[in-house]
């Protein structure tokens, strides 16, 4: 999350670059994003011999890497099939998340911090990366992981401590 030109998809694209050849999904979000942008077309093909099955090359469910831009003008029905893929898809146990953002949410609701316990039980992992300083002093300081912050006026990246 932050104000346009704070550099969140580059970073996201340059963090996924630094692995080989990983399957990255980026979508800009807004409030007619439908689930066929995010989870890929229904197969017409297959839909004519009665299976319902999409075709996910190229979109969410095979991404290794996923970026969402300004994911809060996404509608509710998008917001939750997202929430729901990422705590009930297998795929994603032991994966790790990292949200870039222009700030690190200090408010969080009781249920998204016990839904975040229960999957560092099964070894996922959180982590943030701010772009710039303003709002670390608001941060849910046992929230992640790990913490870093990007100051974009030294293009620098530095680990926040508690």
């Amino acid at each position: 999350m932050g104000p346009p030109g704070t550099a969140k998809s580059l970073i996201s694209r340059r963090v996924a670059s630094a692995f080989q050849a990983p399957a990255y999904f980026e979508y800009l979000m807004n409030c007619f994003s439908t689930p066929e942008e995010i989870f890929g077309p229904v197969s017409i093909k297959a839909l004519k011999e009665d299976i319902y099955t999409r075709k996910t090359r190229h979109y969410l469910p095979t991404a290794e890497f996923a970026f969402f831009d300004e994911i809060w003008k996404a509608s509710p029905v998008i917001s939750h099939a997202v929430t729901m893929m990422a705590v009930e898809v297998e795929a994603f146990e032991k994966t790790d998340l990292l949200i870039i953002s222009d700030f690190i949410i200090g408010n969080i609701p009781a249920e998204i911090l016990a839904e975040m316990t229960a999957q560092r039980k099964a070894d996922n992992r959180f982590y943030s990366l701010a772009i710039g300083a303003k709002y670390l002093y608001n941060r849910h300081k046992t929230l992640f992981d790990r913490e870093w912050a990007f100051d974009p006026v030294g293009s620098k990246v530095y680990q926040v401590t508690v």
